[in-house]
């Protein structure tokens, strides 16, 4: 998608008496939502008749009804992505006791050319997106439980009142950020820490601002299975991965790293 410099100056125009002191990227996702022929607030609060709002209330959900939510969220967001993923528990698929739908994305980007802006520049639509689903009255809202997390590479976010954690990340990262958000924690914990520490991470390479580093050089890790090789770990299946199995695997590779030395 590419814009002249007349489409960008009346996009920030429209917007701008109910927007002032409102970011580009702000500005950039107001223009994008109603380029796309986003939903009236009557249309979205019409929406709330779909298949979401048939799984009860509370908090906690078993692995259908989670499917749903995060089904339903990923498409809402989809357009304005190139990539996105479910994570998590769900992706593990376990069966219940579910808090909430963990998302991972890699954002569109839209060209802007002209006098307005530097030429080539683009910019991000995932979060102007974002910023103008949650001002209007339709499924979409922050979560503001533990404070509001709305930064470039997470937001807390409710779907029909459920909690969303959406993680944003890169090509160059997507393999990396994946395989951590897929978890569970304490396997994703275990894969971070040093193997000087009793970790699966080699000494010589660090995880860090969502990516792998060898020494002051970042690598690009777009697939989980590049990112599970670097680290000298196989690329189990999303619900095998347990952080006993990983222990297991690490005492294996100690002890045969101690063979081949003897």
């Amino acid at each position: 998608m590419l814009w002249s410099s007349r489409d960008a100056e009346s996009a920030i125009g429209s917007f701008a008496n109910g927007a002032r002191g409102r970011s580009v990227t702000h500005l950039v996702g107001r223009f994008v939502a109603s380029a796309r022929s986003t939903p009236s607030s009557r249309e979205k609060k019409n929406h709330t008749d779909d298949s979401a709002v048939t799984v009860r209330q509370g908090k906690i959900m078993n692995l259908e009804e989670a499917q749903i939510f995060a089904r339903q969220a990923m498409d809402f967001l989809k357009p304005h992505c190139q990539r996105i993923e479910i994570a998590g528990s769900i992706r593990r698929q376990k069966q219940d006791r579910i808090k909430d739908v963990e998302l991972v994305a890699i954002s569109k980007r839209v060209a802007v050319t002209g006098r307005l802006f530097a030429t080539g520049e683009t910019v991000a639509t995932l979060s102007g997106y974002i910023a103008t689903q949650t001002d209007e009255l339709g499924p979409l809202d922050w979560n503001d439980e533990h404070g509001r997390k709305n930064g470039d590479r997470q937001k807390a976010l409710l779907w029909h009142r459920k909690p969303v954690d959406l993680f944003i990340c890169t090509r160059e990262t997507w393999g990396a950020m994946l395989a951590i958000r897929t978890g569970p924690a304490d396997f994703s914990t275990l894969l971070v820490t040093s193997d000087l520490r009793g970790g699966a991470m080699p000494e010589h390479l660090r995880q860090d601002s969502g990516r792998l580093w060898h020494g002051g050089e970042p690598l690009e890790t777009p697939s989980e299975a590049e990112w599970f090789k670097a680290l000298g770990v196989p690329c189990w299946p999303a619900e095998q991965r347990t952080v006993e199995r990983l222990k297991q695997h690490l005492r294996e590779r100690t002890h045969s790293h101690a063979g081949t030395q003897s």
